[in-house]
């Protein structure tokens, strides 16, 4: 099979994903703010509207072609820090395995280069190399551990009382 094709179904398949998930978020932003301030991601409001944002409109510019090394790079730091916030909680490895098949997708699309068919581009591999990649793990952790290293509530990116 040509490799432009399969790029443009890893392209279709992620942006479709991103965006069926990201919708309810941006629809409803105070619910998907108290849903991220339950799993201890505070200010809720902030968190959640980015993580909306990433899914949703990241999504929609993988669907059409415009930069979507920048929406699967971002999605995929989305994924990573999901993934360690699981490992860190000792989730099983069912609650994280999802994320980590998105992670790949992205890693595919960022590593590899968008196909031929889309509309505007960074070009390949401009994202994703070792020195991105490594930051992008240092933040990940960072983001999951650095509140409880601050003394802040468990997983609390605020001091303020949550009921």
């Amino acid at each position: 099979m040509n490799p432009d094709i399969i790029m443009v179904i890893v392209r279709l398949t992620l942006g479709t994903i991103m965006v069926y998930h990201g919708w309810p978020k941006v629809q409803n932003l105070k619910r998907n703010a108290r849903d991220f301030e339950g799993k201890g991601f505070a200010p809720g409001l902030l968190w959640g509207t980015i993580v909306g944002l990433v899914e949703f409109v990241g999504g929609i510019t993988i669907l059409v072609g415009v930069y979507p090394e920048i929406g699967a790079g971002l999605f995929a730091f989305q994924m990573l820090v999901g993934t360690i916030w699981k490992l860190k909680k000792r989730k099983p490895f069912i609650d994280y395995s999802y994320d980590i098949q998105l992670l790949a997708l992205c890693l595919v699309l960022s590593g590899l280069g968008p196909d031929s068919h889309v509309f505007v581009t960074l070009g390949p591999v401009l994202l994703l190399n070792w020195s991105v990649a490594l930051a992008a793990v240092v933040a990940a952790i960072a983001m999951v551990y650095l509140p409880g290293i601050l003394g802040l509530p468990e997983g609390r990116w605020s001091g303020a009382s949550h009921h």
